[in-house]
């Protein structure tokens, strides 16, 4: 178990978080492109990438 979920349950929260990062992402990038400033989007893009990076490191290392 990982922070009380089972590590299927946590896998899928953990590429949510990622899906959710890589979209908000791309649309904050051609936002940058077409000069405009997506503070909500980016709001959502941070954290959640952040949260990805987190949650990767919590996962048990393979046993060989």
């Amino acid at each position: 178990m990982i922070l009380g979920m089972s590590v299927a349950t946590f896998t899928t929260v953990h590429v949510i978080l990622s899906l959710i990062g890589i979209a908000s992402g791309i649309v904050v990038l051609f936002g940058m492109l077409g000069a405009k400033r997506l503070g909500c989007l980016t709001a959502i893009f941070l954290p959640t990438t952040l949260l990805t990076s987190i949650t990767g490191c919590l996962f048990p290392p393979d046993r060989l």
